[in-house]
């Protein structure tokens, strides 16, 4: 798997991260592999897709190489001269929105990021928001960061109002 990243890596200069495709333990594509920057726009798109249509807003079993906002930090493969450029993972970040940031701040020196799903891993892991309330306190903590590190005042304020709402619908994607 690391392999088939870096040749990916290799045949992409511009690339400055790439992700692989995550799989459940039962084997099945798990979600939040990959995604667009957390923006008011798009969470509303994701609470209607959700909510309304009743699925998810990405096709996470894709077999379509993309270019992404961001990809899960469980797996993800770095330019070295990237990384260098745009600095380490952000330690205000607890848990959540670490990779989103150092995606974003990737993106903002002009390099690109992408999910590659012909790369695939098993990631036991992202229960932690479905069973333990310290894990969604810090759910809202990181995305509040987040919104008040790249976003303005107007895009803040609205997460606030609306962030009660949101974590109950983040709340019930990871339980349904």
């Amino acid at each position: 798997m690391l392999t088939r990243l870096a040749t990916f890596m290799d045949s992409h200069p511009e690339a400055g991260a790439v992700g692989p495709r995550l799989l459940t333990r039962d084997g099945t594509p798990q979600a939040f592999a990959f995604g667009n920057d957390p923006t008011p726009g798009y969470l509303l798109r994701r609470a209607f897709t959700r909510l309304v249509l009743r699925r998810p807003l990405h096709d996470w079993a894709t077999n379509t190489t993309q270019e992404v906002d961001w990809v899960s930090g469980a797996c993800i493969l770095l330019r070295r001269s990237a990384l260098e450029q745009v600095g380490l993972l952000d330690e205000s970040f607890f848990m959540y929105f670490e990779d989103n940031d150092l995606c974003l701040r990737l993106r903002r020196k002009g390099w690109r990021v992408y999910y590659y799903p012909a790369a695939v891993i098993t990631h036991v892991g992202g229960e932690s928001l479905k069973h333990n309330p310290r894990a969604q306190a810090a759910y809202a903590t990181s995305l509040e960061y987040f919104y008040a590190k790249h976003y303005g005042r107007l895009a803040q304020w609205w997460l606030v109002a609306c962030l009660p709402v949101y974590q109950r619908l983040a709340i019930l994607h990871a339980l349904l």
